[in-house]
């Protein structure tokens, strides 16, 4: 080239390096500048999936805070300063009586809530607005179908500079708790029973020592004759130092187990009977209920006394009836076999006087004599004498009754029952009647005295049937709770209604001028021993249409006192 030195064929060569620099470094340039794009499309891709998960995210969180919020009983809300809703859930239709989504956007005015619980509501906002504290009160709403108590907590929503731009609201009803805790005071003040609260205390081994009185009611006080202010905060040992430790041993052992007891002591201390339901509170705390029952102890007493001098009565009444109805059979039978030799001196004498002369006058004297006053007159005395035997013989059978020992087992009902209708198979056959026999449940019973309760029952029956239809007899039984009730019924002549509370006393005939025999003490005897046996026997009749006889008896395996 002129003027530089290089030739052209230098410079030639030197501007291709140079060029082939500059496509190399444009090359590389390119090649960033697309790698840079790549990477930029791939990270907005990244970026926007990321954001559309998180959109997502947003989503069904708030699906899942709306479903709560709709679905929790409590009132959730969001207002502004001015009491505004912003948001509240459906729990306050029933107590506002409209839609939620026609309240938010208005005022708590605006929706017809009353002046005093806006006014009360319009302060308690301000002041979460004005602090940034959180608030918590209790209140009472007059709903539409009454009062309601609210339990209501006010919390501030703040913005990222930290000031408040709305509270959050949760409203709880408390209405029923209150009321539940107002009759908890009521019958902790107005019970009856004595009721206290307390506290065990222990020793450093955790032995049950003392306990204190947390809590009593005014019954406590009444009956024990002492004040809370009194004991209440003390111990048991410094209120009564002289008390006795079962107290304390009892109640320890229920603070310590958790397990509930029900007792009844005497208190040498106040010289009383106590009844005492105990049970634990929370661990270390128990509760008693008590009544004083010595006054009830006291009538026990009495009572058993009074029962042990009836029975000892009772007793001696039948060794008396026993006694005499065994001794006045001896009389009775001299009456009896002197009444016989009289009647066979009267037929001498009868004899005699048959040839004897006498004037008119006189043979009607003696005739009246012979055959109308001395006959009638031996007749009432052999009647009469047979009408006593009759009652001795049952007075000794009714002593017999509460005398005999008894031996209680399980009883086979249905063997006993074939037995006694075989045994009396002869009156059955005599009186045409049919005797149907069920399933009978066991009883726990003496089997001798059972055979003779069923025996006198279908005796009477028997006795009693209508001539003018065929007699049916049918016994039968069921079990009711632990006793087996049987029943013997029949479609006899039946018993009017004055006479069903009498047919088990003594002597008692339901239809005296019948030729029927008896004594009247046979259903006196049922009773008896059934009483005895600790069962319980009734009867059910019509009439001119049968009567059913009941006898409850303690069922099998059931135990017998």
């Amino acid at each position: 080239m002129i003027g530089t030195g290089l030739y052209t064929d230098d410079v030639k060569a030197k501007i291709a390096d140079i060029s082939r620099g500059l496509n190399h470094g444009i090359a590389v340039i390119v090649a960033i500048m697309v790698a840079i794009s790549l990477y930029i499309a791939w990270h907005g891709t990244v970026a926007e999936r990321q954001r559309s998960q998180a959109e997502e995210a947003l989503r069904r969180s708030e699906t899942r805070y709306r479903s709560l919020t709709e679905n929790i009983p409590d009132i959730i809300a969001r207002v502004d300063i001015d009491c505004r809703v912003l948001y509240v859930n459906a729990a306050v239709e029933p107590v506002l009586g409209m839609a939620s989504s026609d309240i938010i956007g208005k005022t708590i005015r605006e929706v017809g809530v009353d002046d005093g619980t806006c006014e009360f509501a319009e302060k308690s906002v301000r002041c979460v607005f004005e602090t940034g504290n959180s608030t918590e009160a209790e209140f009472e709403y007059p709903g539409v179908n009454g009062p309601i108590i609210f339990y209501w907590t006010l919390v501030p929503e703040t913005d990222d500079r930290g000031e408040t731009k709305s509270v959050l609201v949760t409203c709880r009803d408390i209405t029923e708790h209150r009321r539940s805790e107002e009759n908890y005071r009521m019958l902790f003040t107005r019970m009856l029973s004595g009721f206290a609260l307390h506290e065990i205390v222990r020793d450093g081994s955790g032995k049950p020592i003392d306990y204190r009185f947390l809590a009593v009611n005014p019954a406590f006080e009444s009956m024990l004759h002492m004040s809370a202010d009194s004991v209440v905060g003390r111990t048991l040992r410094e209120v009564m130092p002289g008390v006795e430790g079962y107290w304390i041993e009892t109640y320890g052992q229920i603070a310590t187990t958790g397990d509930p007891c029900h007792f009844e002591h005497y208190s040498s201390e106040l010289g009383k009977h106590f009844e005492v339901v105990a049970f634990p509170v929370k661990p270390g705390q128990f509760a008693c209920i008590f009544a004083d029952i010595t006054d009830r102890h006291r009538s026990e007493q009495e009572l058993e006394r009074l029962l042990k001098a009836i029975s000892a009565k009772n007793e001696e009444l039948e060794s008396i009836i026993y006694v005499a109805s065994h001794d006045l059979r001896s009389p009775l039978v001299n009456i009896e076999g002197y009444s016989r030799e009289v009647e066979s001196s009267f037929d001498e004498l009868k004899e005699i006087l048959r040839d004897v002369e006498v004037n008119c006058g006189l043979r009607e004297q003696l005739r009246v004599l012979l055959e109308e006053d001395i006959p009638q007159s031996l007749d009432f005395i052999t009647s009469s004498s047979s009408r006593m035997d009759v009652l001795l013989r049952g007075l000794l059978r009714l002593s017999r009754v509460g005398r005999e020992s008894l031996k209680i087992k399980r009883l086979d009902m249905n063997g006993i029952l074939r037995d006694v209708k075989h045994d009396m198979q002869y009156q059955i056959r005599e009186s045409g009647a049919e005797v149907e026999i069920g399933v009978l449940p066991d009883c726990m019973a003496d089997v001798s005295q059972v055979r003779q309760v069923f025996t006198n029952l279908l005796d009477n029956a028997i006795k009693y049937l209508d001539d003018d239809r065929k007699g049916v007899i049918r016994i039968s039984g069921e079990i009711q709770d632990d006793m087996a009730l049987y029943c013997v019924a029949d479609n006899g002549i039946g018993i009017a209604e004055p006479f069903l509370t009498k047919v088990f006393s003594e002597f008692h005939r339901l239809a005296p001028d019948s030729p029927v025999k008896g004594e009247g003490l046979g259903l006196t005897i049922v009773r008896r021993i059934v009483e005895r046996l600790e069962g319980r026997v009734w009867v059910e009749s019509q009439e001119g249409v049968g009567s059913s006889f009941y006898v409850m008896l303690p069922l099998a395996d059931r135990k017998f006192s």
